[in-house]
């Protein structure tokens, strides 16, 4: 595999990981606006998501031929249950209602980067 297209995944994986992080907390606020909760701006959400989103940043271990699909997946649901627990005693809300938030963003991201990964892995094949 050329260095080039490996550089091209790494930021592609990158990309996706900051962009679906920013759009998990725009459906985590929407959401939550629609329930009509009390929460805060979308800006004030930011932090308190981004230190229960901190596994992903191990997710450059993805590109590990056999692992990298299992390790993804365990890190999404890392994430997932990191964000459910600071939802639940940051908005004090019940469990229930947290995941649910969380759940609602949450399965879109990962439609969206399986659809990445699956255009880069056909990429990689063609060009191999």
């Amino acid at each position: 595999m050329k260095l080039s297209l490996l550089i091209f995944i790494f930021v592609i994986n990158a990309f996706s990981v900051i962009a679906g992080y920013y759009f998990w907390i725009f459906t985590i606020w929407k959401t939550g606006k629609q329930l009509r909760l009390s929460i805060p701006t979308y800006r004030k959400l930011l932090i308190p998501i981004g230190f229960a989103h901190t596994p992903q940043i191990f997710n450059f271990f993805t590109v590990i031929p056999l692992l990298g699909r299992p390790i993804e997946i365990g890190l999404s649901v890392w994430s997932l249950l990191a964000i459910i627990v600071v939802l639940k005693g940051w908005l004090n809300i019940k469990l229930v209602r947290a995941i649910l938030i969380c759940l609602s963003g949450w399965l879109i991201v990962q439609i969206a980067i399986g659809l990445i990964q699956i255009t880069l892995q056909r990429l990689i094949i063609e060009t191999s």
